[in-house]
């Protein structure tokens, strides 16, 4: 994607038009230090495939675009329902100081853009660097890609959009950063979700295992009365056999009775009486977890701790320990005691996430206790340290440079107080407090008579309290004084950063129209025009300069042979002197331009506005010829190409480009397997390429088999076969070597006709005489009274008397007959004995027709000047007309 870095403003985001609103709403960001008034923009609207719908090229003007601050823009656009997005290039951008940003293609760069899908990593780098966060940041070639998505110099150290530092976006935004941060809040969660766990699984324990001594207690206390006797004799001969071993059963009676520390001190007072060791063991472990199981205190919980680490032999023993450390530490961090804490989990291994998670907690704590001492720079320090656990400790660290730079705003250490706030952006009042700074300098150096620095820094204030209308009033008075002083390009400048403020607009006018006077004094026709521009659509000198200039202007460049501005500057004269003239010249001078260039479709467009030229015709022809010659290079419709060279007539090659486009077309019907339509057209290419020989093989594959096989069928008098074979074939545009199967076709219709009439059957042969369609030779046989004779009858009444058919059957008076005509006066009639003769024909022609009945015992009876039914009578005077 390109980009030019040195435009001063991006375009944020853009408003399709709609029916209610036909404009595009453009949200522009202002990346400079100055106030933009106007912004010329193109604007694209493009279908879903990409396709351009609509192009606007649109200034805006009186716009307000403070530093570093959004601001609107409406382009007026027609709304098109197949518009589904939009492109906005920015190429011109006019300051409040009157200086104006133009794009150049050279300063354009590439860039890769670094906008992640919807997907857990856009989310988890959201959570990480905030929702303006599109990316990861990238280094490429010459630039660096912000994680906000905007591109910036090497050279540059800060956004020019978010206005973070480089080396913090790198450092801390990074795949890999924000990766182990959202990591390490996961383990943190799972933490303390484990650890809750744990706690009640060990409670339940607890629970158990004090119900179960319970139950214990009460079953030795039941086997204890039983046994009385028995232990009153196992007593005695204890106290008669030995000391030791009576200490060794008054030993068991404590542990019996789960008196772990009186019995250890027995134990160890007999040590090493065989039993006494074990027994001691036992009573160690019990009374370690004993003063576990009852620890509530920090110091308990130590006691017990350094009781169960003191046990040997049991594995459970330093898991335990470890659970009493990480609760006194708990306990520690309830009290703020983080040294305890400290010390709480000092034995427990480096790497145990229960202690990382414990130490970022005691740091958090520790970062707070010195946040409310105020020690804010090592609470900062610390507060960054668990902000990746901690989302709050962010805000904190925030609030860490935020108070003391209220201090320093208390104290009028404003420069300074600005320096801290900018380390700041993400803080809610960090904008605000900047303001405020900026507000207070400037009322300082209003004290001073410092107008310059005032105005400037009310600027910066932006829209803290009255600052708006402070800057203001302090720009008109700089203003005011440059124009006192003489400078009017200061003085309008400063005017101009004051669009809607009422006394600066009018006296903005005045330097403007001043400014441009001057500039057309200076031959500055440009520099006119621009400041001509500036002015309302409605002022009257403008109005009236603006012809004049842009006529200079344009001859200034016609002269210099850019003809692109020239024409732009001349239709903007009018009927200024003979501007029409010059813009007629330099229109056709950019037409050669293009046509030297091979823009054939530029030229094409410019060319309806010189139809009056005496050049027209020719250039007209030049780039038709061209633009023809492109379409066709890339791959354009044969057959509109074709037309359009055939237009051309003899014009350069464009006859030889009519072959080429009828082989192109030859083709695409061939691949449609359409034979005879690729063979005419291979045949109208001519000698392009090998289109005679393609054409030659073609007509010889539809044709050639029924060809040959007709003319045999015609040499063997097989005329019926003949014309089978050849009505199938298309005969309309013959090639030159089957011209003869027209006449063939002909000849064999003809001669099948005349065979079947020969062998009386007239009707069948009165298909192949239609077929034939050769009046001239057929006429005499349709002529027959066996063809003359068929169709209704009717009598002078309109009564139908007679019909007969081509299927050899009539009716005569109500009476069916199977008939033939004989010769032409005489209708047999088939009866029971053969054929006889039924009826005479007395009169015969197309619209009469006279019968006279011939039948044995039959009275005479005839039929006079019968006449045709009204729609035979019309069929038969088409026909006769035919012939």
């Amino acid at each position: 994607m390109l980009i030019d870095l040195t435009c001063p403003a991006e375009v944020f985001r853009t408003a399709l038009p709609t029916e209610e609103m036909p404009a595009a709403s453009l949200a522009l960001y202002n990346l400079s230090d100055r106030v933009i008034v106007s912004v010329e923009v193109t604007l694209r609207l493009l279908s879903g495939s990409g396709a351009e719908k609509e192009r606007v090229v649109f200034r805006g003007r009186a716009l307000n675009g403070r530093p570093h601050s959004t601001f609107q823009m409406n382009v007026p656009c027609t709304p098109d329902p197949a518009a589904r997005r939009a492109e906005t290039t920015i190429d011109k951008v006019w300051f409040s100081d009157n200086a104006v940003w133009r794009r150049e293609a050279s300063t354009s760069v590439e860039y890769i853009p670094n906008e992640l899908p919807v997907s857990p990593a856009l989310t988890d780098l959201k959570f990480t660097a905030g929702e303006t966060a599109v990316g990861f940041p990238s280094q490429q070639e010459g630039l660096w890609v912000c994680v906000c998505g905007r591109p910036n110099p090497d050279g540059q150290d800060v956004c020019a959009r978010c206005r973070r530092s480089k080396e913090l976006i790198f450092t801390r935004y990074n795949r890999e950063a924000v990766e182990k941060q959202v990591n390490q809040r996961e383990r943190q969660l799972d933490l303390n979700t484990r650890s809750v766990r744990e706690d009640t699984a060990r409670l339940q324990r607890i629970r158990e295992a004090e119900y179960n001594r319970k139950l214990a207690r009460k079953a030795r206390r039941k086997r204890l009365a039983l046994c009385l006797p028995l232990l009153a004799a196992v007593l005695a001969g204890v106290y008669f056999f030995g000391g030791p071993a009576l200490r060794l059963w008054a030993a068991d009676r404590a542990m019996a009775r789960e008196e772990w520390t009186s019995a250890a001190g027995t134990l160890r007072e007999i040590l090493p009486f065989p039993g006494a060791e074990s027994r001691l063991k036992e009573c160690e472990w019990q009374e370690a977890l004993s003063l576990n199981a009852g620890a509530e205190t920090r110091e308990e919980l130590k006691a017990a701790s350094e009781a169960l680490r003191a046990v040997e032999g049991r594995a459970e023993s330093i898991p335990l320990a470890e659970e009493a450390d990480l609760k006194r530490a708990r306990l520690a961090l309830e009290a703020k005691d983080t040294a305890a804490a400290r010390e709480a989990i000092a034995l427990l291994k480096p790497e145990d996430e229960r202690r990382v998670s414990l130490e970022k907690e005691i740091l958090f704590a520790e970062a707070k206790a010195l946040y409310a001492d105020e020690k804010y720079d090592k609470a900062r320090e610390a507060f960054l340290q668990v902000a990746s656990v901690y989302p709050e400790a962010a805000d904190f660290a925030a609030e860490c440079i935020y108070l003391p730079a209220c201090q320093m705003i208390d104290n009028g250490e404003y420069e300074a107080a600005i320096f801290e706030l900018n380390r700041i952006p993400e803080h809610p009042q960090s904008r605000t407090a900047i303001q405020e700074c900026h507000y207070r300098i400037a009322e300082q150096a209003l004290e001073q008579e410092d107008l310059e620095t005032a105005a400037a820094e009310f600027l910066m204030a932006a829209d803290y309290g009255d600052a708006p209308a402070r800057t203001e009033q302090t720009v008109f008075a700089l203003a005011e004084k440059a124009y006192g002083e003489g400078d009017l390009a200061k003085a309008q400048s400063l005017y101009g950063s004051l669009p809607g403020y009422a006394p600066a607009v009018e006296k903005n006018n005045e330097c403007l129209l001043k400014l441009a006077r001057q500039a057309i004094h200076e031959k500055e026709y440009d520099r006119a025009m621009t400041l001509l521009d500036a002015l309302p659509a409605e002022d009257a000198e403008a109005a009236e300069l603006i012809p004049r200039t842009a006529y200079l202007a344009g001859t200034a460049a016609l002269r210099a042979k850019d003809y692109a501005k020239a024409m732009t500057l001349l239709e903007r004269a009018g009927d200024y002197r003979d501007a029409e003239s010059k813009l007629a010249g330099a229109i056709e001078a950019l037409v050669n331009e293009k046509l030297s260039e091979g823009d054939a479709a530029g030229a094409l467009e410019l060319l309806p506005r010189i139809e009056n030229s005496k050049n027209y015709k020719q250039l007209n022809r030049e780039a038709e010829y061209q633009d023809a010659v492109a379409r066709a290079e890339a791959g354009g419709d044969p057959e509109v190409l074709r037309k359009q060279f055939e237009e051309l007539g003899n014009y350069k090659e464009s006859r030889t480009w009519v072959k080429r486009t009828y082989y192109q077309e030859a083709r695409a019907a061939e691949d449609q397997q359409e034979e005879l339509a690729a063979a005419r057209l291979y045949e109208k290419a001519g000698d392009w390429n090998d289109a005679e020989q393609k054409a030659a093989a073609l007509f010889d594959e539809y044709y050639g088999a029924a060809a040959s096989l007709a003319r045999e069928a015609v040499k063997n008098e097989e005329y019926q076969t003949a014309v089978t074979l050849l009505e199938t074939l298309d005969r309309t545009e013959l090639p030159e070597s089957y011209k003869d199967l027209n006449t063939l076709y002909e000849d064999a219709c003809v001669k099948a006709g005349e065979a079947l009439y020969q062998a009386g059957r007239p009707y069948e042969a009165a298909v192949y005489f239609r077929l034939a369609n050769n009046p001239r030779r057929t006429a005499r046989y349709l002529n027959y009274a066996c063809y003359k004779i068929l169709g209704k009858w009717n009598d002078r009444q309109g009564n139908p008397v007679a019909e007969f058919r081509e299927d050899s059957t009539c009716d005569i008076d109500g009476e069916s007959f199977t008939f033939l005509v004989s010769d032409s006066y005489t209708i047999m009639i088939q009866t029971d004995e053969g054929m006889i003769q039924g009826f005479r024909i007395t009169e015969l022609n197309d619209y009469a027709l006279s019968l006279r009945d011939l039948r044995p015992g039959r009275a005479d009876h005839a039929w006079s000047s019968l006449r045709r039914a009204p729609e035979e009578a019309e069929t038969a005077g088409a026909e006769g007309s035919g012939t």
